[in-house]
């Protein structure tokens, strides 16, 4: 059972950092993009980008 739980663990760290990574990326080509900061929310760069 532990070895689930830390499994689970991993997965879930794994799955965060590449969310935190694409918002990264999505923020960087929207600056690109516009040429400008963007104002709009990470979910909504994303899905422009999808």
């Amino acid at each position: 059972m532990s070895a689930l739980r830390t499994r689970g663990t991993r997965l879930s760290r794994w799955l965060d950092d590449i969310a935190k990574l694409l918002i990264k990326r999505a923020i960087k080509d929207a600056r690109k993009l516009k040429g400008q900061s963007p104002e709009l929310t990470s979910w909504q760069i994303i899905k422009l980008l999808a």
